[in-house]
């Protein structure tokens, strides 16, 4: 089991998140800024309330933009700008 997937159960066990467990998805970007982009888009629609990249800078790069948009077209409800 890898480190992030350990913690996770261990949170799980403890309670999770607020009471809820915490979900563990995976999504490879296959390197690719376009295939990251995808990726995404497809976290978000999944519901994925925090992203981790391991890929490349440009990669990150991506995924940052693409959160940053997101989060400038669906604003959390009480937070500040």
């Amino acid at each position: 089991m890898r480190g992030h997937e350990e913690r996770i159960a261990l949170a799980n066990e403890a309670g999770g998140w607020k009471g809820q467990p915490i979900e563990y998805l995976e999504y490879d970007s296959q390197g690719s800024t376009t295939v990251a982009a995808d990726k995404v888009r497809a976290a978000i629609n999944d519901g994925a309330h925090i992203l981790v990249s391991g890929g490349s800078s440009a990669v990150a790069g991506q995924i940052v933009e693409d959160v940053r948009k997101q989060n400038l077209r669906n604003p959390i409800a009480g937070s500040s700008s």
